[in-house]
């Protein structure tokens, strides 16, 4: 489904660009973007976003909290740091290591779920 939604998006994306009156330059660092997105999107997002979510249904929240802010500092942040300032890509290099952060977290999580300790968590919240 998230491929069919990004190809469905990407057919469209000039369309929806062109009702933001942007410049030449700002449409084409959107374009690139956008790109970035349609190809990561229906790759790592629902690995990194719906296992997230399954692990912490599962009563795995501590897990998945921890690997996230890790993921979000040491994946995420720096090298978003060191792609757009230091590389000198800007924005771009900002989006490519948002999905290297997803990358990583889909790793972490998949590797988690294989392992099977989620199953020893007890999602019931007692109070």
């Amino acid at each position: 489904m998230a491929l069919a939604l990004s190809a469905a998006v990407a057919l469209l994306m000039n369309l929806f660009l062109n009702m933001f009156g942007l410049s030449a330059e700002a449409k084409k660092i959107a374009k690139a973007l956008l790109w970035t997105s349609y190809i990561m999107s229906p790759v790592e997002w629902p690995l990194s976003f719906t296992l997230l979510n399954a692990l912490r249904a599962a009563g795995d929240a501590r897990f998945v909290m921890i690997i996230a802010v890790i993921s979000m500092w040491a994946v995420r942040v720096s090298a978003a740091y060191l792609l757009a300032y230091h590389l000198g890509m800007g924005p771009s290099g900002v989006w490519i290591a948002m999905t290297a952060d997803w990358c990583v977290r889909g790793a972490f999580y998949a590797w988690r779920w294989r392992h099977g300790r989620w199953q020893n968590k007890n999602a019931l919240i007692e109070g």
